[in-house]
């Protein structure tokens, strides 16, 4: 019997045999009432014990992982948001410049165009009054 105890080397295929070899004995014990069930019980619950902690074990390490995953997988999209947001304050300062110079610009063209209306108006001014000093000479 002491070979067939579970331990930490065992592996998940074993400890499942040893733990249903010995709650069969159990049970059997149970319907015959055998001398010695407590060390059949024992050693089913020790393998049963073992296989509950290792696939705990498997189930939290694949929680850790995803877990840190999720964690790494936020971190790398906060960075990029904050690039992004970065990025579009600088985009946006530029087109803010732009839109200034081309404002300086056009204000600029705007006062040439009414100088040169203002110097258009006196040059029809003086273009009329010269065409009527020219019908007054001919009469």
């Amino acid at each position: 019997m002491a070979n067939e105890l579970p331990t930490l080397d065992s592996t998940n295929k074993e400890l499942e045999s040893i733990y249903k070899v010995h709650s069969k004995r159990f049970f059997h014990w149970l319907e015959t009432n055998s001398i010695s069930p407590n060390s059949s019980r024992d050693i089913a619950l020790l393998a049963h014990n073992e296989l509950v902690k290792r696939s705990n074990n498997r189930y939290s390490r694949i929680s850790t992982i995803l877990t840190y995953s999720v964690i790494a997988l936020s971190v790398i999209t906060l960075t990029f948001a904050f690039l992004d947001y970065v990025g579009d304050k600088e985009w946006q300062k530029d087109q803010i410049t732009e839109l200034e110079l081309i404002n300086k610009n056009l204000t600029e063209r705007n006062a040439e165009i009414e100088s040169l209306k203002l110097e258009l108006e006196k040059a029809n001014k003086k273009i009329l009054s010269l065409e009527q000093i020219n019908k007054t000479k001919k009469k």
